[in-house]
């Protein structure tokens, strides 16, 4: 299903879809379930507002979601027929070739880690997975060593929107070639969860968001950092 007469069905991040693709979606599960395209009289659609970073929906406030042209709420409802009527056809399959497997990002590197290697402040640059997605962040460390214990401060910038992401300090835990340590901060109320290895005088490895209660919410991607000359 192709649309051509509007742009805008992504927001900035190229990642979370805008109103006017849930609008696209609501569309799409009334003509499965019913079977017959929804109405186009209610084309101006309000709702509270939420905050993206953290997912806090504020209740006690309404903002303009989508205001859809007429003529662009037809085409969408004649999309969304026919893609439906396609997919009946195909005995409920998408008429299209299956996807490979994807490659997910792995922690490689093999150089031993101590604390005296790490102290200091790394900075370098993260991105989520997949590939496509152009959407690159500022990430910095900073390891420090208290009681021979060693924690870390962690950095994440968007260029200032969102905020940057502070986190308060966490404890690391070396496991032979790797270090292991989770922050708070991550989007919709998760936790993220880095696992990195030493390459090359580089620190490199995966960032996975783990939310406490919803399985199904799982991020993943994949970070490179230098060390900061003293």
């Amino acid at each position: 299903m192709q649309l051509h007469s509007v742009s805008g069905f992504y927001k900035e991040d190229k990642l979370h879809p805008t109103p006017l693709t849930s609008y696209i979606i609501a569309l799409l599960i009334h003509q499965i379930i019913y079977d017959k395209p929804a109405s186009t009289k209610e084309l101006i659609f309000k709702g509270n507002p939420i905050e993206e970073a953290e997912g806090k929906v504020y209740n006690d406030s309404s903002v303009l979601l989508a205001s859809i042209r007429r003529e662009d709420a037809l085409e969408f409802s004649e999309k969304v027929r026919s893609f439906c009527k396609t997919l009946d056809e195909n005995g409920g399959y998408f008429e299209m070739e299956k996807p490979q497997s994807p490659i997910l990002p792995r922690v490689t590197g093999r150089d031993a880690i101590s604390n005296e290697s790490l102290i200091g402040k790394w900075k370098g640059f993260s991105k989520l997975y997949p590939d496509y997605l152009t959407w690159p962040s500022k990430l910095d460390f900073d390891f420090s060593v208290s009681s021979d214990s060693l924690s870390v401060i962690t950095k994440i910038s968007f260029g200032g929107k969102p905020n940057d992401v502070i986190s308060e300090k966490n404890p690391v835990m070396i496991y032979g070639s790797k270090l292991i340590f989770t922050t708070k901060g991550g989007p919709n109320g998760s936790a993220i969860r880095y696992t990195a290895a030493l390459k090359e005088n580089s620190l490199s490895g995966i960032a996975e968001f783990i939310h406490p209660t919803n399985k199904y919410f799982y991020g993943v991607g994949e970070f490179e950092l230098t060390k900061e000359d003293k």
